[in-house]
């Protein structure tokens, strides 16, 4: 009878290259939200600059402008004619004729100025549409840091409210406390809950919005980079404005 062995697995030595070439292939098809960063202002107008389609297209505008320029300021080529008279070797005369077009009446300098002024229009059109896009990019920048600094206080609020209602429980378990306090402190807390759920939200449309305007159709970034305005930054600064406006104890402190 045929035997059959078991063990029909064996060990095989599998190259680095192999392994490395496995390892690119799975990071390609995972989201994209698994490698994303923090992100800045500038680096959200830079990006919006490369890839905004309305700039590309003034940036052709201008180059269109500046080959319409050259080409006005260029004097009418030369023309040459060559005419045959009678088919008949013996009879045939032939005539070479070269002309030049001089231009008067300052019809050259009409065009290249005409050819100027769209430079110059051209010129203006892409710098208009780079101050719109800077417009759109920064308002859209500071509403996202706007969310993004309600979320984190919207959390902090939610953790010392779970903080509170702990010490609640516990006065209440031991006496000191009415069972209304815990009640009310779950209310609180579910209030808590809710503004995280609400600031969630209008972070995701934020974030989304940027990355609309940025020129990404997905979010890249999970974090906008402006620790200047990280909530809490007032209570980390003892000496701020403190000789010219008096402060709160609660910032002072």
């Amino acid at each position: 009878m045929p035997r059959y062995n078991r063990n029909i697995l064996t060990k095989t030595s599998v190259s680095p290259w192999k392994i490395a070439a496995l390892c690119v292939a799975i990071s390609g098809l995972m989201a994209p939200g698994a490698f994303a960063q923090s992100i800045s202002l500038p680096q959200a107008l830079s990006t919006a600059m490369d890839a905004n389609p309305d700039l590309a297209a003034a940036r052709q505008e201008i180059g269109i402008a500046d080959g319409a320029r050259k080409q006005a300021g260029l004097i009418p080529n030369p023309e040459i004619s060559y005419d045959v008279e009678d088919t008949r070797r013996s009879n045939s005369q032939t005539t070479v004729t070269l002309s030049q077009t001089l231009e008067l009446g300052g019809k050259r300098g009409a065009r290249v100025e005409v050819a100027t002024y769209g430079q110059t229009v051209a010129q203006l059109e892409l710098d208009r549409r780079v101050n719109g896009l800077r417009a759109d990019v920064v308002q859209a920048f500071y509403a996202a840091l706007r969310a993004q600094t309600g979320l984190d206080l919207a959390k902090q609020s939610l953790e010392l409210t779970e903080r509170g209602l702990r010490v609640v429980d516990g006065r209440v378990r031991a006496g000191k406390s009415s069972p209304v306090e815990s009640t009310r402190a779950q209310v609180q807390l579910a209030e808590a809950k809710l503004q995280v759920r609400r600031a969630e939200t209008e972070k995701a449309n934020a974030y989304q919005q940027l990355s609309q305007i940025t020129g990404s159709s997905v979010t890249v970034f999970d974090r906008l980079d402006s620790p200047t305005l990280s909530p809490g930054c007032l209570l980390r600064r003892k000496n701020c404005f403190r000789n010219s406006i008096r402060l709160p104890r609660c910032v002072r402190q």
